[in-house]
């Protein structure tokens, strides 16, 4: 039988460092410390980050959850910033100022 417990807590973060630092590379006005912060701050974001540390439920309530619900299988955390794959997940506050580069 499964156990309906949450995954236990890491002190290190499992997922590959260079993914994130990727992005203090590239001419962004934004760093992935800015992503972290914002992304704590978001309500889906923050929500979804705490199911990828500690376990998806069965039913998500509301339709916001949807497009990462279908993918939770590929979403990791980093530092505080959700990626899915390699993909950094722009919280919503910061989208505008990464889509104008």
């Amino acid at each position: 039988a499964l156990s309906h417990c949450p995954l236990p807590t890491s002190v290190k973060d499992p997922a590959p460092t260079h993914f994130v630092f990727q992005i203090a590379d590239l001419p962004f006005p934004v760093t992935a410390i800015d992503i972290a912060g914002h992304s704590a701050k978001d309500k889906v974001i923050s929500q979804v980050l705490d199911w990828v540390g500690r376990g998806w439920p069965k039913d998500t309530g509301t339709p916001e959850f949807s497009p990462f619900k279908i993918r939770q299988q590929e979403l990791s955390t980093l530092q505080g910033c959700l990626l899915w794959g390699n993909r950094v997940i722009i919280p919503q506050q910061l989208q505008s100022t990464i889509f104008k580069v």
